[in-house]
């Protein structure tokens, strides 16, 4: 959920203000794993924004 609130507007404000941009993920000690679902929205997050 928070994917889709935080991650994606913040990433979208930023390519309105730079051709590209990187993204780092910093995942903290309490991190338990990633879901299939979250993968499944990284991957059409990165492909939408593949040149990016």
């Amino acid at each position: 959920m928070n994917y889709m609130l935080i991650l994606v507007p913040a990433l979208d404000a930023a390519l309105q203000k730079h051709k590209r941009v990187r993204v780092l993920y910093q995942l903290t000690p309490d991190f338990e794993g990633f879901t299939t679902g979250s993968m499944w929205d990284d991957a059409k997050l990165g492909l939408a924004h593949l040149k990016a």
